[in-house]
């Protein structure tokens, strides 16, 4: 029924361009951290197999996507069979939630829930009538992204100057973010939509825009720290409160700081567009990324409340080094660093003793459905999968 993840999907249209770093990582995991991974995920894997829904649904908060997140795992798992009745009912369910325009959704959040439904949909394989869901969920993804046939709030057209050009929100015209754009793009990534296709080519403008760096000219030192971190969204004022930072929700006082989350989600954009290795946005965040590892700590936070969005972090850090390729991954002063190993054990260690994870109460990852799939997630990402 099903075929493994599919991160190597775009790899065909990309095959003659120059490759940031080797498309999937080999795992260089050792082998007591990879039984390690492996005996937790199948501890994480059980407790989401007994907590799904009889109607194949897990926490429906905010709409499919965290069904779909779940159904990921599943779908990831080679112990999974191929006609396994829980991904059937799983997908069932999210097939409720498909609406005439291509979004998937239970009526919020439209572009966050159809980016995860259409990864996971992506990865079922005999199911033929699904090719025309991932194509109008594609296309819907595409409509809502903000170019320059669209005004923002002010009425000020939205052209390839304009901060949100290339940005996506949580629904159709909403203020775009770092977070949904990842969402959005791993979506395109895992259905194959072509690495130069031009939704691709707007999300790098806006990826860009929102890093701390001196070739962003958008941005000023008042504005953003110029440490090569990325924030979650822009501070340009332009109709709407200013953008609350990752700070306890307080509006922000002095120039924004990036964080790991989004620096993490920057990075693994920059490698799906396939931007060479030197470019400077690239090495800038490669270098913020290393000069702040950790899996301690969402980097970049106030130290009261690193643990915010913890989980999250993992599964945007475990994509994004497995998609670069790099282990030990090595700083500039020759340390290097053994992330998978790493990983795995501070995700076995926080495990809980029913086989869930669960985090803080911001972005909802006090929700075990949510920590739990994220955790496996970034676990099967650490394996090399």
């Amino acid at each position: 029924m099903t075929s493994r993840s599919c991160p190597r999907c775009f790899a065909f249209f990309c095959a003659a361009v120059m490759l940031l770093a080797p498309l999937s990582l080999a795992s260089a995991a050792d082998q007591q951290h990879l039984d390690q991974a492996s005996q937790s995920l199948e501890r994480g894997i059980a407790y989401l197999r007994q907590i799904q829904a009889e109607d194949g649904s897990w926490s429906t908060r905010g709409g499919p996507g965290i069904t779909a997140l779940c159904t990921q795992v599943l779908l990831d798992d080679p112990n999974t069979p191929s006609d396994d009745p829980a991904v059937k009912k799983a997908i069932d369910f999210i097939l409720t939630n498909v609406h005439e325009d291509g979004s998937i959704h239970g009526g919020m959040l439209q572009t966050y829930n159809t980016a995860i439904c259409l990864s996971t949909l992506s990865r079922v394989s005999d199911r033929p009538e699904l090719a025309q869901v991932i194509k109008n969920a594609q296309n819907f993804l595409k409509s809502v992204q903000w170019n320059d046939t669209m005004t923002d709030p002010k009425g000020d057209k939205v052209d390839a100057k304009h901060p949100w050009y290339g940005g996506v929100g949580y629904g159709p015209g909403s203020r775009p973010d770092m977070s949904n754009l990842f969402y959005m793009l791993q979506a395109f990534q895992d259905s194959g939509v072509d690495c130069n296709d031009p939704s691709v080519k707007r999300a790098v403008a806006f990826v860009s825009r929102l890093q701390g760096i001196e070739q962003n000219d958008t941005l000023n030192d008042t504005q953003v720290v110029m440490d090569g971190a990325v924030i979650y969204s822009s501070p340009a004022d332009v109709g709407q409160k200013r953008p609350r930072h990752e700070q306890g929700g307080q509006e922000p006082k002095g120039p924004l700081r990036g964080y790991g989350t989004m620096t993490y989600a920057a990075f693994k954009s920059y490698i799906y567009a396939q931007l060479d290795k030197n470019d400077p946005r690239v090495v800038a965040a490669k270098k913020w990324l290393l000069d702040n590892w950790t899996v301690d700590a969402n980097p970049g936070l106030p130290a009261e409340q690193s643990d915010n969005g913890l989980f999250y972090y993992f599964v945007t850090m475990s994509k994004a080094l497995n998609a670069n390729g790099e282990c030990p991954l090595k700083t500039a002063d020759g340390k290097e660093i053994d992330w998978q190993n790493n990983l795995i054990a501070k995700l076995a260690s926080i495990q809980q003793e029913d086989g869930s994870w669960q985090g803080s109460k911001r972005w909802h990852e006090d929700s075990k459905d949510l920590a739990t799939a994220y955790a496996c997630i970034a676990l099967q990402a650490a394996q090399g999968e």
